[in-house]
């Protein structure tokens, strides 16, 4: 009987394996009730444990996603990052311009790296990376690669395109008081040059 029993076993562990079928691993979360052999259990131990490929995902965007930009100002965008995995993560931001034009400056000086714990769920995390445009004629794209810490391989990226920037309206170096002395000057230069 015994070997009964054993031949079966071993017929069954080597025609799964010829056949595609997989034995199960392990069991996850009281609400599912299936069995997995990959993934991993979220939660574990909660009454809200599931089962996922990786316990650790997010979502990435920018506002607004395409942008006409006044000449030489530092302008600020929004980045967002919303966690929907099971538990806090940290991210690490980084940039990459899809342009060789060297008229777009992007400032991260004041982005922490990494971002600190963030939770799960509708909490989202602002960030506020600046753009400056140097040229009139410049457009491109601007790609922000957001990188879970506690998942390396885990990357989103978002991107914000550059359309041709428009020059400022006034130019707002210059007050009252400053365009009056400019005007003092040029009579002043004509007057002096009159008279050599």
């Amino acid at each position: 009987m015994r070997k009964i029993i054993y031949s079966l076993f071993i017929f069954l562990l080597f025609s799964s394996n010829l056949m595609g079928l997989v034995i199960p691993a392990f069991c996850c979360g009281s609400t599912q009730k299936k069995c997995y052999t990959s993934g991993i259990c979220c939660l574990q131990g909660t009454e809200n444990e599931y089962w996922s490929q990786t316990c650790y995902d997010f979502t990435t965007w920018v506002v607004p996603e395409s942008m006409m930009f006044t000449l030489g100002t530092k302008t600020s965008i929004v980045l967002f990052i919303k966690n929907t995995g099971a538990y806090p993560d940290n991210y690490t931001v980084n940039y990459e311009k899809k342009t060789n034009d060297p008229n777009i400056i992007v400032d991260m000086s004041i982005i922490p790296r990494p971002t600190k714990n963030v939770d799960p769920g509708p909490p989202i995390e602002p960030l506020y990376p600046m753009i400056t445009v140097l040229s009139t004629h410049t457009s491109g794209d601007v790609v922000f690669m957001v990188n879970s810490n506690q998942e390396p391989s885990l990357q989103r990226n978002a991107t914000l395109h550059i359309a041709e920037s428009d020059y400022p309206l006034s130019l707002p170096e210059f007050g009252v008081f400053g365009l009056i002395e400019i005007l003092i000057l040029v009579v002043i230069i004509c007057l002096v040059s009159r008279m050599l």
